[in-house]
C-alpha cells in the first residue's frame, strides 16, 4: 500500500461502517414501532373487554331492579300521580321505592336511580330536587333515552349531572356540576309494554375511569374514552399537567371539559366544531374507523404519541390507547446513541491508524538517513529513546493508578448494589408480590407452626397457560402487563387474607399461595375461584396451540398435608408440581390435587432439621 492510498482506504472503511449502522438503526426503529403498536392494541382490546363486562353487570342490575314486582307496582302508581313535584313527593309509592332501593344501591355502589315517564318527567329519584322536572338525559342525550323507550337497555356515557355529587369525584373542588353516567333499561307493565324507563346512576370516576386506567403502560401510556363530539369521557393520566397548562380551569374535572383536539396557544374549546382541529386519532374514531399509528401524531396535550383506537357501537363511545413517542422509542434512541458513539470511536481509531502508518513510514525514512550520521548522533538518539521509554513507563504507572482508582469505585458501587438487593430480596420487582426467596422462608415457618399445631398446610401453584406463546404473539411488554394483571387480581381478590397466608410469584409465569390451617377441599374452592376470575378478566390470547377459549387462562396444582418430623416441606412442593403437571397434561385451564407421599412411621417422632431443597 503506497502513501497516497492510505487515506482513501480509511474513508472506504468508515463509509462501510456508517452504511451498516444506518441499515441496522432503520431496522431497529421499525421493529420498535411495530412492537409498540402490538402492545397498544393488546391493551386497547383488554380494556374494551373489561368495559363490556362492567357494562353488562350494570345493565343486569338495572334490569333486575326494573323487573322487581315492588318497583313495577310503585312505578305504575307514580305514572297515575299528578306530574308536579308536590304530588309526587307526597306519594306513598315514591317513599316505598326509596325504602326498597336505597340500602341495596348503597351496598352495590350506585349513586341513585330515576324512573322517567314517557314525557321525560322524573317520577322517582333518591333526591327531592329533581322530582317532577325534565330528566337530564332527555336534555343532553335524548337520542339514547328514546332508544330505551323503544326497548333497548343502554349505558348512558358521561353527561353533566343535574345535582352536586360527592366532592371527591372532582378532587379539585366543586366549581362545576360533576359528570355522571347511567345504566338505563325499559320498565314494562303486565302486558309487556314499555311504560317508563328505569335508570341507576353510576360514578364515572370510581368505576368507569378506574377500568380505563388499568390500560396505562409505561410512564406516559394511557387509555381513555370519548364520545361522538370527541369529548373526553374518562379521567386523564395527565390531570395535573392539564391544570398547570390551563387547558382546564381549577376546580374542574377533565371529564366533559377536554375536547380531543391539538391545543392552540394552550387552549382547547368545547365550542370549536372544526373537525380538522381534532387529533388524528379522534378524526378517524368518531367516524367508526379503528386504527393504529406508530409514526406519531399530536394528542390533546400537543405531545407526539403512538396510538391505537376503535369505536364501540355497543357501548356508544370510542376508546384509545396512547403512549408518548419518546418513551415508545426509548430503546431505539439508546441504541442509536451507542452506535453513534461507536462510530465516533471507529473514526477516531481510523485517523489514529493513518497517523501511525504515516509515522512508521516517516520513521523508516529517517532511520535510513540516520545510518549515515556520525557516532555522536547515535548516542544522542539512544539517549532520547531512553527518555521516551522512561516517559512510557511513567505513563503506564499513571494508567495503573487510574485503573486501581476505578476498581475501588466499582467495589464501592458493588457494595451499594448489594445493600439495595438486601432491601429488595423478598419482593418481586415486576408484580410487587413476594418473591421465591420469601416463599421458601415463609413455607418453612408455616411447616414448623402447622407441625406443632397438628393442622393442615396447603400449597397452591398456578401457571399461566401458554405464556411463552403469549410473549411470542404480543411481545414482552404485553407479557409483563399480563403478569401484573394476574398479580393485581391475586392481590385484590381477597383469596388469601388471613394471618399466615402468602401470595407470591414462584417463577416466571408461576404464582403460589401458601394456606396454613386450610383443608384441600377449601383450597380447591379458592383455586377454582381464582381460575374463573382470571378468565372473566378476558385478556385476549389468540392463536393458542390448542382448541381453547382465546383468553388468558391458568392451570392449578394443589397439595395438602399435616406436617410431621419425618419429612420436609419439599414433598409439599413436589406434590403441588405433580398436580400442576397433571392439570396441564389433561388440557390446561383446570385444577388438580395431589396428596404427598409421606414417610411411614418406623420409630417415635423426633425433631429433625427441616429444609427446603429445590
Amino acid at each position: 500500500m503506497n502513501r497516497a492510498t492510505i487515506p482513501y482506504a480509511a474513508i472506504v472503511f468508515l463509509a462501510v461502517i456508517v452504511l451498516s449502522a444506518w441499515v441496522g438503526l432503520h431496522k431497529i426503529e421499525q421493529q420498535t414501532r411495530e412492537a409498540s403498536g402490538e402492545a397498544l392494541q393488546t391493551v386497547l382490546l383488554t380494556t374494551q373487554k373489561s368495559l363490556h363486562l362492567w357494562a353488562s353487570n350494570c345493565l343486569k342490575d338495572a334490569q333486575a331492579y326494573a323487573t322487581n314486582p315492588v318497583v313495577i307496582r310503585n312505578a305504575m302508581q307514580l305514572l297515575q300521580t299528578k306530574r308536579d313535584s308536590g304530588s309526587l313527593l307526597q306519594s306513598e309509592a315514591l317513599q316505598q321505592l326509596r325504602q326498597q332501593l336505597n340500602r341495596d344501591m348503597e351496598l352495590s355502589g350506585y349513586l341513585g336511580f330515576f324512573i322517567i315517564a314517557p314525557d321525560y318527567t322524573n317520577l322517582g329519584s333518591m333526591r327531592d330536587t329533581n322530582i317532577g322536572s325534565k330528566n337530564l338525559i332527555a336534555a343532553q342525550r335524548p337520542d339514547l333515552l328514546e332508544r330505551v323507550f323503544h326497548g333497548e337497555s343502554l349505558i348512558i356515557p358521561a353527561i353533566e349531572s343535574d345535582v352536586p355529587l360527592a366532592q371527591h369525584q372532582l378532587g379539585l373542588g366543586a366549581k362545576q356540576l360533576p359528570p355522571t353516567m347511567f345504566a338505563a333499561t325499559p320498565l314494562r307493565d303486565e302486558r309487556n309494554r314499555v311504560v317508563a324507563v328505569f335508570t341507576i346512576r353510576l360514578d364515572p370516576i370510581s368505576d368507569f375511569s378506574k377500568l380505563t386506567s388499568l390500560g396505562r403502560i409505561g410512564k406516559t401510556g394511557e387509555t381513555y374514552a370519548f364520545d361522538k363530539q370527541a369529548v373526553l369521557l374518562s379521567e386523564s393520566r395527565f390531570q395535573h399537567e392539564l391544570h398547570e397548562r390551563g387547558l382546564i380551569g381549577n376546580g374542574n374535572s377533565e371529564i366533559l371539559n377536554i375536547r380531543l383536539q391539538v391545543p392552540q396557544n394552550n387552549t382547547v374549546s368545547l365550542t370549536h366544531t372544526d373537525e380538522q382541529a381534532l387529533t388524528l386519532m379522534a378524526r378517524h374514531a368518531i367516524h367508526g374507523k379503528a386504527g393504529l399509528n406508530v409514526q406519531g401524531y399530536l394528542d390533546y396535550r400537543g405531545k407526539p404519541v403512538f396510538g391505537a383506537w376503535l369505536w364501540d357501537d355497543e357501548l356508544g363511545f370510542g376508546l384509545a390507547s396512547e403512549i408518548d413517542a419518546d418513551e415508545a422509542l426509548q430503546t431505539y434512541y439508546s441504541t442509536r446513541l451507542i452506535l453513534i458513539i461507536t462510530l465516533g470511536i471507529a473514526a477516531l481509531l481510523s485517523l489514529i491508524l493513518v497517523w501511525i502508518l504515516q509515522r512508521i513510514r516517516n520513521k523508516a525514512m529517517a532511520d535510513l538517513m540516520k545510518a549515515h550520521n556520525v557516532l555522536e548522533n547515535r548516542v544522542q538518539e539512544r539517549t532520547e529513546n531512553l527518555l521516551s521509554i522512561n516517559q512510557h513507563l511513567q505513563d503506564q504507572i499513571i494508567e495503573r493508578t487510574r485503573a486501581e482508582e476505578k476498581l475501588q469505585q466499582a467495589q464501592a458501587e458493588l457494595q451499594k448494589s448489594n445493600r439495595q438487593l438486601q432491601v429488595l430480596a423478598n419482593k418481586d420487582d415486576l408484580t410487587s408480590l413476594a418473591n421465591r426467596r420469601a416463599f421458601e422462608n415463609h413455607l418453612l415457618e408455616q411447616w414448623v407452626l402447622c407441625r406443632k399445631k397438628h393442622s393442615p398446610l396447603t400449597l397452591v401453584i398456578f401457571d399461566i397457560d401458554f405464556f411463552k406463546h403469549y410473549n411470542d404473539i404480543y411481545g414482552h411488554m404485553a407479557g409483563d402487563n399480563c403478569l401484573k394483571t394476574v398479580a393485581w387480581q391475586l392481590q385484590t381478590g381477597a383469596y388469601a387474607k388471613r394471618p399466615g397466608d402468602l401470595i407470591c410469584r414462584y417463577s416466571g409465569e408461576e404464582f403460589a399461595i401458601i394456606l396454613p390451617n386450610t383443608e384441600e377441599k377449601d383450597a380447591y374452592k379458592i383455586a377454582e375461584k381464582i381460575r374463573q376470575d382470571i378468565l372473566d378478566i378476558a385478556m385476549p390470547h389468540h392463536q393458542k396451540p390448542e382448541n381453547m377459549a382465546e383468553v388468558v387462562s391458568i392451570s392449578t396444582g394443589i397439595a395438602s398435608i399435616v406436617p410431621n418430623t419425618r419429612d420436609s416441606a419439599e414433598i409439599l412442593i413436589q406434590a403441588a408440581d405433580l398436580a400442576l403437571t397433571r392439570a396441564q397434561r389433561n388440557g390446561r385451564n383446570r385444577t388438580e390435587s395431589e396428596f404427598p407421599q409421606i414417610t411411614p412411621l418406623t420409630q417415635p417422632d423426633q425433631d429433625q432439621p427441616n429444609t427446603l431443597a429445590r
